[in-house]
C-alpha cells in the first residue's frame, strides 16, 4: 500500500451532524507570539475545501484538491500563510464541499456509490518556523454554513437570508479518506477570465437567457439586488433554441433521476450585511463545476436588478 510523504501531526475530521447536500465549516482559533518568517499550512479537504485565515481566503485555486481515487491516493496542497498570521489571536477557518467524495445523486460513472463515499473529511496543520502550530483534531469546532445545497454537476444553493447557520460543536475524529497523503504536484484550476454576455434573450417562459458565445467550464458570478428571501435560479446548459430557451438534454442524459443538473440558486438577505451594502450581493458558487454556454435565469420574487457574467477556469497543463 502506498504510504504518505510526510509524517502527520494532524487527524482527519468531519461533521457528522450535517445533513448530505449541505457543506460544513471547520474552525480553531490560535495565538501567535510573534510574526513568522516561514509559516505553511498543509491541507486537504475532500471533497474540496475552501482556506481562510483571518478571513482571508488562503491561496486561488479552485476545486482544491485535485480529484483522485481517494481509497488509494489523497492530494494535499502547501501554503504560505505567513502573511496572514498576525501576533496575538487568530482564527483558520475551512469550508468542505461534497466534490468527487460524497456525491449524493446517481450519474453513469457512480459516484455516488463509489468504495470511499463518505461525509467530506478534513485534514490540516500549520508548522510555523519549523513548529507545528496548528494540528487539526478533536479540538477544532464545526457547524453548517449558508451553502444548503451542493453537488459537483448538481449545482449550489446559497441562501444568504440565515442569519447565523453555524451552531458550532466539537468536530469528530475520522477515519479519512482511504488513501494514501501526497502532495499535489498537478497544476491546480484557476479563475481565467471574467466573460460578460454577448447577448441578453428573453426566452418565452419569461426567463433569460444570457448568452456568452463561447462553451467553457465555469460558472456564473451575480450582482443582484433586492429584498430579503429574494431567489435567484440559473440553469447552465450548452445549446440555446431559436427561440431563446436553452437545451440542456445533452449533458443531463448522463445523470439519473436527478431533481436538478447544473443548477446554482441564491437567496437574498436583503439587508446586504454579507456581501455588500445597499441590499446588493455579489457572489460565485464555490464548489461545482458546470459545462456552459449560457446560464439561464429564472424571474426572482422582490429582486429589483440583476447582473450575470462568467468565471471560466483553466487548468494549465504541467510540463515535466
Amino acid at each position: 500500500m502506498k504510504q504518505h510523504d510526510r509524517n502527520w501531526s494532524a487527524k482527519w475530521i468531519e461533521n457528522t451532524n450535517c445533513p448530505p447536500h449541505t457543506a460544513p465549516v471547520f474552525r480553531r482559533r490560535f495565538t501567535a507570539e510573534h510574526p513568522y518568517t516561514k509559516a505553511e499550512l498543509f491541507i486537504s479537504g475532500v471533497g474540496f475545501y475552501v482556506a481562510r485565515i483571518n478571513g482571508k481566503r488562503v491561496g486561488d485555486e479552485l476545486l482544491a484538491p485535485a480529484f483522485s481515487a481517494y481509497d488509494k491516493t489523497v492530494y494535499y496542497n502547501v501554503h504560505d500563510v505567513a502573511s496572514l498570521i498576525v501576533p496575538g489571536d487568530n482564527l483558520i477557518e475551512v469550508t468542505l464541499g461534497n466534490g468527487w467524495f460524497n456525491e449524493q445523486l446517481p450519474d453513469d460513472w457512480n459516484f455516488h456509490v463509489a468504495p470511499w463515499k463518505n461525509n467530506p473529511q478534513l485534514i490540516c496543520e500549520i508548522i510555523a518556523d519549523d513548529q507545528p502550530i496548528v494540528i487539526s483534531d478533536a479540538h477544532w469546532e464545526c457547524g453548517l454554513t449558508r451553502i444548503t445545497y451542493n453537488s459537483l454537476r448538481f449545482g449550489e444553493t446559497y441562501d444568504a437570508s440565515i442569519d447565523d447557520p453555524a451552531d458550532f460543536h466539537p468536530a469528530r475524529i475520522s477515519r479519512g479518506a482511504g488513501g494514501a497523503l501526497i502532495r499535489q504536484r498537478i497544476q491546480p484550476i484557476r479563475l481565467k477570465e471574467i466573460i460578460d454576455p454577448v447577448a441578453v434573450i428573453p426566452a418565452p417562459d419569461g426567463k433569460v437567457t444570457y448568452d456568452f458565445g463561447v462553451n467553457l467550464a465555469g460558472n456564473a458570478e451575480i450582482t443582484v439586488k433586492g429584498a430579503r428571501g429574494g431567489k435567484v435560479h440559473i440553469t447552465y446548459a450548452e445549446v440555446i433554441n431559436e427561440d431563446g430557451s436553452i437545451d440542456n438534454r445533452g449533458i443531463h442524459a448522463s445523470t439519473k433521476l436527478a431533481d436538478r443538473f447544473q443548477e446554482d440558486e441564491y437567496i437574498l438577505s436583503g439587508d446586504g450585511n454579507v456581501y455588500g451594502t445597499a441590499n446588493s450581493a455579489t457572489t460565485a458558487s464555490a464548489m461545482p463545476w458546470s459545462a456552459a454556454r449560457t446560464p439561464k435565469s429564472s424571474p426572482f420574487r422582490r429582486a429589483a436588478s440583476i447582473q450575470i457574467c462568467l468565471r471560466p477556469a483553466a487548468l494549465k497543463p504541467i510540463i515535466l
